[in-house]
């Protein structure tokens, strides 16, 4: 299991970009953000499926979510994340606003490999980082 904060919708934003603004629970920010991607309008609300145009946006960019999402955590874990009451290592999970687990629940399989390996391009395809 992960926990995501505010959402898992944070954790849908992270195959697009960083963002380390706390958002103290409140989803409405980062729905903002996640509009923005023409797979996302719409979403929020009543509307949070990952209907297969959203998951094809997504697919090519775990890579992405997974590295932005183990940065917020590593930040944590040696004391310097900028979470309100979490300046110590090992901060309570409730402090880490926001932050993502996901990127420890891909590690735990051993799936995190293939996409710290590969990365996609501005085309969608996928390229290893040794740049074949």
């Amino acid at each position: 299991m992960a926990f995501s904060s505010p959402s898992f919708d944070f954790w849908l934003y992270l195959h697009y970009g960083m963002y380390d603004v706390p958002q103290s629970g409140c989803n409405d920010h980062v729905h903002r953000l996640l509009i923005q991607r023409p797979a996302f309008a719409g979403f929020g609300g009543k509307d949070k499926r990952i209907t297969r145009s959203r998951a094809e946006d997504l697919l090519p960019r775990v890579g992405k979510a997974y590295a932005n999402a183990r940065n917020l955590g590593m930040r944590c874990a040696s004391g310097a994340c900028a979470h309100p009451g979490g300046a110590e290592p090992g901060c309570d999970l409730l402090d880490q606003d926001p932050s993502s687990g996901m990127w420890r629940l891909l590690e735990s399989p051993g799936v995190s490999a293939r996409f710290a390996r590969d990365e996609p391009t501005a085309s969608g395809r996928r390229r290893t980082r040794s740049g074949r």
